[in-house]
């Protein structure tokens, strides 16, 4: 699967981004995912030209990404500081997409 986010056909990488955005929300899978190297693949995808990859893509590095940063790692607790480092990736991640999607209005090649 996370070899399909690299195919030449974006409704190719934005399935395979999708269905990774579904599994990552299961532990089990979160690693699994993490682990076959899906975080730069997804990244990429952030920056291409279609809309639905990049939600997918968007919605699965949040998955990813965002959970690894609400506690601490070695005591399970949650401070404000935790919440504010997963605020700060979500605001990243949005203004990633937001950026792409104006970029690809502006250029587009589409009339």
């Amino acid at each position: 699967l996370v070899s399909m986010l690299n195919d030449p056909q974006v409704a190719v990488c934005g399935s395979a981004a999708g269905a990774i955005q579904n599994l990552s929300r299961e532990q089990r899978s979160k690693k699994e995912i993490m682990d076959a190297g899906a975080v730069p693949p997804l990244t990429d995808l952030m920056f291409g030209s279609d809309v639905a990859a990049q939600v997918c893509a968007a919605g699965a590095l949040l998955n990813l990404l965002g959970p690894q940063l609400e506690c601490d790692p070695n005591t399970g607790v949650q401070g404000p500081e935790h919440m504010e480092r997963r605020k700060a990736l979500t605001r990243i991640v949005m203004l990633s997409l937001v950026t792409g999607m104006a970029f690809h209005g502006l250029y587009s090649d589409d009339d």
